[in-house]
């Protein structure tokens, strides 16, 4: 199979050349990790017409411009249709492995958690699962408007026995008599946009 053409044919320089990639990577890898350990001031984008939409747009959004403009209902991404606030961010994992750590001092056993991230879900869900102590047990809920959300890396942070449900509402039409509904469908994974729950539960 032929080498790409950017990759030197000489085999010391290989060896300099992948050395150099892992290192790259590595220090990519070290960047973005400190950056989710320390404060940082971030913006917070307000859309003008919907307060409960506000979501912080930086590199480490899952959600692109068309995404976060579309959940809106603008046509294209423009910061003039949004009031823009400096927000400083601290680690997830760190404030909320203190706070677990005193509800469980209190006797807590069982709790509900409720996010709206827009766009950081997966971070989020990772720093609780991460965080949350052995005694604890939490029924997360959280909106996704991103399709194929794969949330393997976060169940692989918890010694939780962990189902995932999405919620599932059925409207029946104006004129019917039927009453709407809500179900929990038990999905293997976040495939689609809509709102889930997480259950994360030690025995």
């Amino acid at each position: 199979m032929p080498k790409p053409h950017n990759t030197p044919n000489n085999p010391l320089l290989q060896f300099a050349y992948t050395k150099t990639r892992r290192e790259h990577r590595k220090q990519k890898w070290a960047n973005s990790l400190y950056k989710r350990l320390t404060k940082r001031t971030l913006q917070l984008y307000v859309p003008a017409h919907n307060w409960g939409g506000a979501f912080i747009k930086s590199a480490d959004n899952e959600y692109d411009d068309a995404l976060l403009a579309g959940k809106d209902r603008y046509s294209a991404f423009d910061p003039k249709n949004y009031d823009i606030f400096d927000v400083q961010v601290e680690p997830a994992t760190e404030k909320l492995g203190q706070l677990f750590n005193d509800l469980h001092t209190r006797g807590a056993r069982n709790g509900t958690i409720k996010i709206d991230v827009e766009g950081y879900e997966k971070q989020v869900l990772t720093a609780i699962a991460t965080a949350l102590p052995a005694g604890l047990s939490t029924y997360i809920v959280f909106e996704n408007w991103k399709d194929g959300l794969d949330l393997s890396d976060v169940l692989a942070r918890t010694t939780a026995q962990a189902r995932l449900y999405l919620l599932d509402e059925h409207k029946p039409g104006f004129f019917s008599r039927l009453r709407s509904r809500t179900t929990l469908l038990p999905v293997d994974t976040a495939s689609a946009a809509g709102t889930y729950i997480l259950h994360l539960q030690h025995a």
